[in-house]
């Protein structure tokens, strides 16, 4: 949302951009290498030698399972996220630059780290194609940072715009329920599996009180 509207410190939008980016990082920084995913082609080609093309996620951030068993990382992704840690972005393009994902047009599609699509000995492969939106998003993250954001001040002059502007001002809920869901990596669930209650066992139908197990939803309600 950043790359065309204004953005508020402190709002649901911006917390949830800088949630999004040390995620990133942190994910990164796990796995030693680069940061920064997203959509984008990664190391497998089809019949007319065309890098197929597909979202990708970190674990903790993306609803799909899985997410950790793919290693394709993105610069596009790291331009974008100069609007939210500029210096920790502009570090993580240097590494990339020195990788060797510099081309004509600038730095490459990605950097494909997942193992089963690599070359034997190999511990990496360029995506050596340029995509024009990806590019184009760079463009205005570059714009943003270095032209004291022309595309949101664009914005911001629309009539209509600043009819619903208000919009963008929306604070974090302080009543909101935490969505708790499986990250998809090996270490988080071993650790879930470490904290699970133990199964019970009730072996006497004749108790004084009975045992009682509620189940809820959050809307549906069963007691046994």
């Amino acid at each position: 949302p950043m790359l065309v509207m204004p953005s508020y410190q402190g709002t649901l939008l911006d917390q949830t951009c800088r949630a999004a980016v040390a995620l990133q990082i942190e994910h990164g920084q796990q796995l030693g290498l680069p940061w920064g995913v997203s959509e984008s082609g990664y190391n497998t080609l089809d019949s007319q030698f065309n890098y197929q093309y597909r979202a990708f996620g970190v674990p903790g951030l993306g609803l799909k399972r899985g997410l950790g068993a793919e290693r394709v990382v993105a610069p596009y992704a790291s331009v974008l996220a100069l609007m939210v840690a500029p210096q920790a972005a502009c570090q993580n393009l240097q590494r990339l630059a020195q990788l060797g994902l510099g081309g004509r047009f600038g730095l490459y599609e990605a950097v494909d780290y997942t193992e089963s699509r690599l070359p034997r000995g190999q511990d990496h492969a360029v995506v050596r194609s340029f995509m024009a939106h990806h590019q184009g998003m760079s463009l205005l993250a570059l714009a943003w940072l270095l032209l004291d954001q022309p595309m949101q001040r664009r914005f911001e002059s629309d009539p209509q715009f600043q009819a619903i502007a208000l919009l963008l001002q929306e604070r974090v809920p302080k009543t909101a329920a935490q969505y708790l869901h499986a990250a998809g990596a090996p270490e988080a669930d071993e650790a879930a599996r470490a904290h699970e209650n133990k199964l019970r066992v009730f072996a006497d139908p004749d108790r004084k009180r009975p045992a009682v197990q509620l189940l809820s939803n959050g809307h549906y309600h069963l007691m046994l």
